[in-house]
């Protein structure tokens, strides 16, 4: 019946609908975005204020400018909602991208030393299970039917997870992280390669190149613009780390090293999480502007009102995060209802050989420019941000990001020692979803890695038990 009645509009009252249907979708993004503000706002300065994860840096000029940036979310939010957009000066729009651009900088900075870390608690992991191993399987003896059994006893729990994709998919990435890297260069880079043309091959570009960035990231993220110029604290503990001769250091030594490691990387993990509440109350700012249209809500005025007596007093703000979660979720199941006739609309228009589709596509155009931000939970860069996100990517492009992410890696290996190449390169696989051409390719791997010639009888024993454990840890 919907879908006759549709038949029956006139062009003229279809397009009316569908801007009216807009603007409606525009009016939710608007409350909502309001509402992500406070939440994200609040979070965010209780961690500043009270929160010793940040005791390192409290002198820093970098604490100094997320505080600053705080103050300027808060007092533009202040401006908005009691003035006015038409009030707002064009010079604090421009900030505001200014202050993004600084914000996700800082945020890459910190994503890069955390990256680092983790791969020097694998590097400490490396050397406390060779020790280990040692220890412990000296009296160990080799068996092929060990490495059968335990090919077969994997097989057989992908087998039972095969309904559940992300259970399957980090059974195969936790065995690839546990198991020695073994693959010649050539080998590896077809491997990669092959994964990411199979992986990406139905992808739009900003999927394809937001993925391979992360990938470079994981394999080595001091090799990005910024790593090392802020931030002193933690990248002088990184190098001190770096520059430790691991290999003389006994089980007790390893263990505290780990532990520091550990609690540098929750430290760094803590300011990502507080720069990423910024950056995505800045993108909500940019959201509101863009829609351009003032607040107009009693319920959201009243949150509001809440919301800047808990700025200055000492008050648990739980209740009131959670009181806003609620009515996000309520304001983005209406988005998500309305967005059905708004699709149906459209649909129909699009259908008409004779509607004039110019008429309402620069007021869609604006609105995906608007969701482009509001949708950005990950705070991603400009430079990806706004990369085409409908067409499929061709296969010259899926050939052309492997080829830079393969020159990337390389660059990166010309530095490194043999045991740090083989780390790296073993993080960046076990990262890839479903890495190999099938899964019987995966199991030669393992045969592979656990064989006698290429790894030790007590590392190879060490393995063994030790994936046993992380599968036993999965629940069918």
């Amino acid at each position: 019946m919907k879908d006759l009645r549709l038949k029956e509009k006139t062009n003229d009252e279809l397009k009316d609908e569908i801007i009216y249907s807009n603007k409606k979708q525009l009016s939710y993004i608007k409350e909502s975005s309001f509402l992500i503000i406070f939440n994200s706002i609040l979070t965010a300065k209780e961690r500043l204020d009270k929160s010793s994860e940040l005791d390192n840096i409290r002198d820093s000029l970098e604490f100094k400018l997320i505080n600053d940036y705080l103050f300027q979310i808060v007092d533009l939010t202040k401006e908005i909602i009691e003035s006015g957009l038409k009030e707002i000066k064009e010079d604090k729009i421009e900030d505001l991208y200014a202050s993004r651009e600084k914000i996700q900088e800082l945020s890459s900075i910190v994503e890069g030393y955390y990256r680092e870390l983790n791969y020097m608690g694998m590097l400490i992991d490396h050397y406390t299970v060779k020790q280990l191993a040692e220890i412990d399987y000296k009296d160990s003896h080799y068996n092929k039917k060990a490495v059968y059994e335990l090919i077969e006893t994997i097989k057989m729990k992908l087998d039972n997870v095969r309904g559940d994709y992300n259970k399957y998919t980090n059974i195969i990435s936790q065995v690839i992280s546990t198991l020695p890297m073994r693959l010649v260069k050539e080998n590896y880079y077809n491997v990669v390669k092959n994964s990411i043309y199979r992986n990406f091959s139905k992808s739009t570009r900003y999927e394809v190149e937001k993925k391979i960035r992360d990938y470079k990231k994981i394999f080595d993220s001091s090799m990005f613009d910024g790593y090392g110029t802020k931030f002193d604290y933690y990248f002088r503990e990184i190098q001190s780390l770096r520059n430790m001769e691991l290999t003389d250091k006994g089980h007790d030594d390893l263990r505290d090293i780990l532990d520091n490691t550990i609690a540098l990387s929750d430290e760094l993990l803590f300011i990502y999480n507080l720069l990423i509440d910024l950056g995505i109350s800045v993108n909500m700012l940019i959201v509101i502007k863009l829609i351009g249209e003032d607040l107009n809500s009693v319920e959201i005025e009243e949150i509001y009102r809440d919301w800047k007596e808990l700025l200055t007093s000492k008050s648990k703000i739980d209740d009131f995060i959670e009181k806003v979660k609620g009515k996000i979720e309520s304001i983005e199941m209406k988005m998500y209802n309305d967005l059905k006739s708004f699709y149906g609309l459209n649909r129909e228009a699009l259908e008409r050989e004779d509607f004039n589709y110019d008429e309402i596509n620069l007021e869609l155009q604006r609105t995906k420019g608007i969701l482009t931000y509001y949708n950005d939970t990950d705070f991603t860069s400009e430079e990806i941000l706004f990369l085409d996100n409908e067409n499929i990517v061709t296969t010259s492009f899926l050939e052309q990001a492997c080829d830079s992410l393969i020159k990337y890696i390389n660059r990166a290996l010309t530095g490194m020692g043999n045991l740090e190449r083989k780390i790296r390169m073993r993080n960046l696989l076990s990262s890839i979803e479903l890495p190999f051409s099938g899964i019987g390719e995966f199991f030669d791997y393992i045969e592979y890695s656990l064989d006698i010639k290429v790894s030790s009888k007590e590392i190879i024993n060490f393995i063994i038990d030790y994936i046993y454990y992380i599968l036993d840890e999965v629940k069918d």
